[in-house]
């Protein structure tokens, strides 16, 4: 662990300890309340966090310094299949500290600099014999290898080891939930959309009242999402965008920017408040608390067509929030989103649950995560178009 946090920058490094002795404390506390050894206060183990987090972030710093000193450099090698990798190489020159490489897998050079790296990272279609070549090679030398993983490769981790004969073989589980899980999932959903609708209740009086002295148009929006088993359901939202705003584009995804959102909506967007009405989704039953989030049918078709794994998302109820959400952004590719999805019906547990919302709320004070996806993300995204009517109305001006 200590090696990561020297790799990770100073924001990084504060979250991963912070995290971890946030834990180790709640084990202290109970261990000492248990047996009766003490009762410390709580101001007492919040200066011990505080104190854990700046031991390690000074001997960061100071094993920092002696690699500046004596001229050490960490390198990040990224062996990829397509040099377009660009999300990637962005994210790690972000997050780490040293040189980021790139280079293909039939580079001449990849041998000489597998032996200077100290991460190697692994994307796109890997062969055996790139493979056979590199992850061997590393684990004999203490180099850390991470595997990009394919979403099929994601989606056979729900299997269990079998055998025909003497053949070995995994078998595929079913993505659904067991009548027990859908039973305590369905009365946490139930149990925290009342609760979530009494408490943020003035927040929707206050958006409705914001919505309507902006732009009288109706304060609700309803669109046709694609929920559980591929059924059709109308999502609830408070409306943060112009009336008709898809007249003259057809389904678009929301940019940076997008001069279809209205001024109280780009503040509802971020803040999430715009999607609070969805807790009576979660009465109705079609939607949970926690899931997949719904897609519209016209995407949903496209997303299937280029991704055959897409269809195991509507194996439970889509979601006001998700895994997707809590480890990325609303500009993360839609490939890496639905990996999130796999991961979270593979590892599904009511813990896990709990845990997606906890950190909800730490994802809605990051406003940036909201943010739409830029011109140039937006031609890797699928450009869906609604036909349009021939005979279409102006829309209403901002």
């Amino acid at each position: 662990m200590i090696r990561n946090i020297l790799e990770l920058s100073y924001a990084e490094a504060v979250k991963k300890i912070a995290a971890t002795g946030f834990l180790l404390n709640i084990a202290v506390i109970v261990i000492l309340y248990f047996y009766s050894i003490a009762r410390p206060s709580f101001l007492f183990f919040l200066g011990v966090q505080a104190f854990e987090v700046g031991l390690v972030l000074i001997f960061k710093a100071l094993i920092g310094l002696l690699r500046q000193r004596f001229g050490y450099e960490s390198m990040n090698l990224i062996i990829v299949d397509d040099l377009s990798e660009f999300d990637l190489v962005n994210t790690l020159r972000r997050i780490h500290r040293g040189r980021v490489t790139v280079i293909t897998y039939n580079s001449e050079k990849i041998k000489k600099l597998l032996s200077k790296a100290d991460n190697i990272y692994l994307a796109g279609t890997l062969t055996s014999e790139i493979r056979n070549m590199v992850v061997p090679c590393c684990t004999l030398k203490n180099k850390r290898v991470y595997i990009i993983p394919e979403a099929y490769e994601i989606a056979v981790r729900k299997s269990r080891f079998a055998y025909i004969g003497d053949i070995p073989v995994f078998l595929m589980e079913s993505y659904q939930l067991s009548d027990v899980q859908r039973f305590v999932k369905r009365f946490m959903d139930i149990s925290l959309a009342l609760s979530g609708i009494v408490l943020t209740m003035p927040l929707f009086f206050f958006a409705a009242i914001a919505i309507k002295q902006e732009h009288n148009g109706p304060v609700f929006f309803r669109q046709v999402r694609t929920g559980l088993n591929g059924q059709v359901f109308k999502v609830i939202k408070f409306r943060s965008m112009v009336v008709d705003a898809e007249r003259d584009t057809g389904a678009v995804l929301a940019k940076e920017n997008d001069f279809r959102i209205t001024k109280i909506g780009c503040f509802l967007r971020a803040s999430r408040i715009d999607e609070l009405p969805q807790f009576f989704n979660v009465l109705t039953g079609s939607m949970s608390v926690v899931g997949p989030r719904p897609e519209r049918p016209v995407f949903v078709e496209e997303f299937q067509k280029r991704y055959p794994e897409y269809h195991y998302r509507f194996s439970v109820k889509p979601g006001i929030t998700g895994l997707a959400q809590v480890k990325g952004k609303y500009s993360t590719t839609v490939e890496n989103k639905l990996k999130f999805d796999l991961m979270y019906l593979i590892n599904y547990s009511i813990l896990l649950d709990i845990k997606i919302i906890l950190e909800t709320a730490k994802v809605v004070l990051n406003w940036d995560q909201a943010k739409g996806i830029s011109e140039e993300q937006s031609r890797k995204f699928i450009d869906v178009k609604e036909p349009r009517k021939r005979h279409a109305r102006k829309r209403m001006a901002h």
